[in-house]
């Protein structure tokens, strides 16, 4: 009974969770930038890529559509790339923030590696599918 009601409800309540969590992250950051004056290329790199994420989640919730979750993984793993490759540069040019430097490398590294499962797993899927009919 637990198992059926878990099925039920949690993909939606994650789903969910995880367009609250990236929306306030968007909004805090172009808030913070914009009250601060202060964009660089980093922040508009974040701010471009999270803003698709953001819409392919809500597109993914709403149509549960094969091509917008290949669409979400690939910006996903875009988007990993550009928090590792921010991760790299802070670690070399920072005197005083190791540990965040390498939480970002260390956030990048798992989305990356959660957007390439999750891309294997379609592909998965779309090749059963083939060989089905």
């Amino acid at each position: 009974m637990t198992s059926k009601y878990f099925k039920i409800w949690a993909p939606p309540w994650q789903e969910i969770l995880f367009i609250i969590s990236i929306g306030s992250l968007l909004f805090k950051v172009t808030k913070f930038n914009l009250t601060q004056r202060a964009i660089d290329g980093w922040d508009l790199a974040l701010i471009l890529l999270i803003s698709p994420l953001l819409i392919c989640l809500v597109g993914q919730l709403y149509w549960r559509n094969k091509t917008l979750s290949k669409v979400l993984s690939i910006t996903l793993s875009i988007g990993a790339i550009i928090v590792i490759l921010m991760g790299i540069y802070f670690v070399t040019t920072t005197t005083s923030n190791f540990g965040e430097a390498f939480l970002m490398l260390a956030f990048g590294a798992t989305s990356l590696f959660a957007a390439m499962t999750m891309y294997r797993n379609k592909h998965k899927e779309n090749s059963k599918e083939v060989s089905l009919h």
